[in-house]
């Protein structure tokens, strides 16, 4: 196996994972919203909601920081 080999092995399952990412974030974010919406005032429920906004924003960020890293790995190997 060549260093290409593994890279694009490694780009495969960074793609299922950033696809896999993407759709449980919009799950959280959805989630999120309905908590705001049954909310009614409640402190307890609205905090719960923002907080999962922020998973959703979390895992979007390690989703793009992946692709990134891949990325960066591909132009270290091949060095273009």
């Amino acid at each position: 196996m060549t260093g290409t080999d593994l890279i694009e092995a490694l780009q495969r399952v960074v793609d299922w994972l950033f696809t896999i990412l993407l759709i449980v974030a919009v799950i959280f974010i959805i989630i999120a919203g309905y908590n705001f919406v049954t909310a009614q005032g409640d402190p307890e429920k609205v905090h719960k909601a923002r907080q999962f906004v922020l998973y959703a924003l979390i895992g979007v960020g390690v989703a793009v920081a992946s692709v990134g890293l891949v990325a960066l790995v591909r132009f270290i190997v091949q060095g273009y």
